[in-house]
């Protein structure tokens, strides 16, 4: 078996890491989406940002596989198409640009976009009154670019979506649609780039135990707390992460 940097981390490394991306899962099953924001920082912490994407985004491939087939029938093209071509545009500009900055700069970057995210996520209500069919444009190119290069996108588009003001269904649809093309034109980009190795793949795969684990718990959680509004302790562990990995 091809060794992974993962691997070469001390134990305690280890624990700790799979605790917090226990906690990322915990996170996805619970709000449905973010987990990348916890996992791509932790993982940075402790291999290279470019590895700790290519990683993070490979964990996206089952949930991805998981909820497509039942959703895509829902989907609406005319909302979905203008991102997606907008996609095949930026998501391999992000990913170059992944491969083109040394790894200290790198991380500032991830750890920057996480608390950009977080303050999308936190204003998304008075954000969302801003996006219009034209935006739309915008907000996916500015996705695809963030997704190619730190794994993290879908709280921007996720708020354009939702900012369309179409039916539940609909919306998830999109949204699920949306980050399938992603991780799509991702593993297209870090394919060509070189950047999916057999290193990258056993990673994720050993990734997958801890964060799957915290996605079924979530979903429990979820299940018995929805009523507790858990989003500011989810959004402070996210920026108390992100500025630890920002000031290693």
């Amino acid at each position: 078996m091809p060794d992974t940097p993962l691997m070469n981390a001390p134990t305690c490394v280890l624990l700790l890491l799979g605790l917090f991306l226990f906690l990322a899962g915990i996170l996805r099953g619970f709000n449905g989406f973010g987990s990348s924001l916890l996992s791509v920082p932790v993982l940075s912490f402790v291999i290279d940002p470019a590895q700790a994407v290519v990683i993070a985004t490979l964990t996206e491939i089952p949930v991805v596989l998981l909820l497509l087939p039942s959703v895509i029938r829902h989907a609406n093209a005319a909302t979905t198409m203008p991102m997606v071509l907008t996609f095949v545009i930026f998501v391999p500009i992000g990913a170059f640009a992944l491969t083109s900055i040394d790894p200290t700069p790198m991380k500032i970057a991830l750890c920057l976009f996480v608390l950009i995210m977080l303050g999308i996520l936190a204003k998304q209500d008075h954000i969302a009154t801003f996006f219009n069919r034209k935006t739309l444009v915008a907000a996916g190119a500015f996705a695809g670019f963030s997704q190619g290069l730190t794994a993290i996108a879908s709280p921007i588009f996720a708020t354009a979506i939702i900012a369309r003001g179409e039916d539940i269904q609909t919306t998830r649809a999109n949204i699920i649609a949306l980050a399938a093309a992603l991780i799509a034109l991702s593993l297209i980009s870090f394919g060509s780039l070189g950047l999916l190795t057999s290193q990258a793949i056993i990673a994720a795969v050993l990734v997958l135990i801890p964060l799957s684990l915290g996605v079924f718990c979530g979903q429990n959680l979820f299940k018995r707390a929805s009523h507790f509004n858990l989003r500011p302790l989810f959004m402070g562990l996210v920026a108390l992460t992100a500025l630890s990995t920002l000031s290693q």
